[in-house]
């Protein structure tokens, strides 16, 4: 969905956060790509901690996982400061406020609280929630933390955001990159509800909602294309490689990738192919990904190497032996009715933006002091062009966008909102 949607918005970096009820996830997309990872860890003894798991080695979408949804569970921890997560309430009993049982106070219903949400429209208004449970919850922990209950609801929003921020910025610096060249794509229930404050914390300068936001999930995957992915062993230094065998090993990784993904009937005419090597200095415990240069000799593979290398960690081991571990191939291609997976419908041409005004509420920012009033409207309603300044508040039946003061808001041709930070 965030590469989908980041082409539709005409990005190249994206940064995908998506947030839901037990969960939040980050993803890099560069170059209209997804970060691919080559292996992942099923059966976590500790379902956060790195190398609790058993590791699988196959292609997976690189992922960030933190646990902090909706459902995040926000109490008073034994040092007797505020903690969000990892528990979370589920959807059963779920957040106080859905009125099922649940009486411990969450991020749903910090955001309640907050203005955020409204309790006549939660899921469209197909679902009604409970105002004054949701107090409540907050009124118990705020007791409990000698402070008020719109500071205890603030404060489980912001922590919620700086553990999505922090996680993002360390996964953008693990890979080389640099914050200022992405833009934040929200999806997910509780995405864009966030997404304001964690682009602000991250300093980025935009971010994107798209259409459906609520059900981004759901729309990637149908948007999805068809892919194969192939390795081959190689274990030689570079000055070794026996070359023609490395050219007819890749030849054999197409030919036999191209077999498999015909079976799945793609549109042949979109397909790609990208031949990539995992490599390493000589004595290394760890390889890199990188990508072959059309021509492949031993300079050409190196200077490749190097530039990968140094873009990872900003430096090289100068005439350092180097020996090529893996040769892989990745072969993709659109599905057939794939851009037809989501249609947009917009309101007739030259309807003015006060006809989706649905009304007023008054929202609490942190970096406000008290709450702010602002314009609610019906994102059905906005036609492509609509411009809307912060602070204001979008709704739609999965989600809710939040645009804060001094942003400026856009409806993209595709649907999506673009929203221009200050």
């Amino acid at each position: 969905a965030g590469a989908w949607f980041g082409r539709g918005a005409g990005l190249d970096r994206v940064l995908a956060f998506d947030m839901g009820g037990t969960t939040a996830k980050l993803a890099l997309v560069d170059d209209g790509e997804p970060l691919v990872g080559w292996g992942f860890e099923a059966a976590r003894q500790k379902r956060f901690l790195r190398g609790s798991g058993l590791p699988i080695q196959i292609a997976t979408i690189e992922l960030v996982e933190i646990g902090a949804g909706g459902g995040s569970i926000a109490r008073r921890s034994e040092l007797g400061t505020l903690q969000v997560g990892p528990e979370s309430a589920g959807a059963a009993p779920g957040p106080a406020c859905y009125g099922r049982g649940g009486t411990a106070p969450t991020v749903t219903d910090s955001d309640l609280l907050l203005g955020y949400l409204d309790a006549g429209f939660f899921l469209g208004g197909a679902m009604r929630v409970d105002e004054a449970a949701a107090s409540a919850s907050l009124e118990r922990l705020a007791a409990s933390l000698a402070v008020t209950p719109a500071r205890a609801a603030a404060g489980a929003h912001e922590l919620v955001n700086e553990a999505m921020a922090g996680a993002a910025r360390v996964a953008i610096a693990e890979r080389g990159g640099a914050l200022g060249d992405y833009t934040l794509l929200a999806t997910g229930g509780a995405g864009p509800v966030h997404a304001w404050q964690v682009a602000r914390k991250l300093g980025l300068r935009r971010l994107v909602c798209p259409p459906g936001a609520g059900a981004g999930s759901a729309l990637g995957m149908l948007m999805a294309p068809a892919r194969v992915d192939r390795v081959a062993s190689v274990n030689a230094p570079l000055d070794r490689v026996d070359w023609a065998a490395l050219a007819e090993s890749l030849e054999q990784l197409r030919r036999d990738g191209l077999g498999v993904i015909r079976q799945s009937d793609p549109d042949l005419a979109g397909l790609t192919v990208r031949r990539m090597a995992d490599m390493r200095y000589v004595g290394q415990g760890f390889e890199i990904t990188v990508a072959l240069p059309e021509t492949l000799t031993p300079a050409t593979l190196r200077e490749a190497f190097e530039a990968r290398y140094r873009a990872l960690f900003t430096r090289t081991a100068r005439d350092a032996a180097i020996e090529v571990v893996a040769l892989r191939l990745c072969i993709t291609a659109p599905m057939p009715g794939a851009r037809r997976a989501i249609t947009v419908r917009h309101p007739e041409q030259g309807r003015p933006a006060r006809d989706a005004l649905k009304g007023h509420r008054h929202m609490r920012l942190p970096d406000q002091d008290g709450s702010v009033p602002a314009p609610v409207y019906d994102r059905y309603a906005l036609r492509p062009g609509t411009r809307l300044p912060g602070p204001a508040i979008v709704e739609e039946n999965e989600s809710t966008l939040i645009i804060g003061p001094g942003g400026i808001a856009e409806v993209l041709r595709d649907g999506s909102i673009a929203v221009e930070l200050p």
